[in-house]
């Protein structure tokens, strides 16, 4: 599927991004940030959303992208869990 990501989600992974390497480690306000990027992700249709192994490329050559990827994976899962969506085969795909 050819993405169409949309300008915010653009500005915010960027601005995550940012923080994300200006700290030691990830900090509780990095993950604030994440999260909020997350859930503006789910309001966005799959098209329009990064997929999990753009998230993993965009944060090379951090140390945790792969674990940062899956956050995002499990976060979306969660959210639509948390809408009674149903997930996995059929049903929500990040």
């Amino acid at each position: 599927m050819e993405r169409q990501v949309d300008k915010q989600l653009k500005i915010e992974i960027e601005k995550f991004k940012k923080k994300l390497f200006e700290v030691e480690y990830v900090n509780s306000e990095v993950w604030h940030e994440f999260y909020q990027f997350i859930l503006l992700s789910y309001e966005c249709e799959r098209k329009n959303r990064y997929s999990v192994s753009d998230i993993s490329e965009i944060l090379r050559p951090h140390e945790q992208r792969g674990y940062i990827a899956t956050i995002y994976a499990h976060g979306l899962y969660m959210v639509a869990m948390s809408n009674n969506i149903r997930i996995y085969k059929n049903g929500f795909n990040p």
